[in-house]
């Protein structure tokens, strides 16, 4: 079979939930800077409360994540 991946992230014990975040805050970014990124039909149809979760990552600094991460 085919490789499941081609860079491995350690993260530091407990960094899953930053790290998660951070993957976030970049296709938010991405989205706000014209990428299609999220698929705003599903977003829409299968998720609640989206602002909220978006607003609360982008709060997020990236120095926060990435220390809480364990990442660099």
């Amino acid at each position: 079979g085919g490789a499941l991946a081609d860079m491995h992230v350690p993260v530091q014990i407990g960094g899953d939930l930053a790290l998660l975040k951070g993957l976030a805050k970049t296709l938010l970014e991405w989205h706000h800077d014209g990428r299609d990124t999220l698929d705003q039909s599903f977003i829409r149809e299968k998720t609640e409360n989206f602002e909220a979760f978006a607003d609360d990552v982008k709060r997020e600094s990236w120095e926060a994540l990435t220390a809480a991460a364990g990442v660099t």
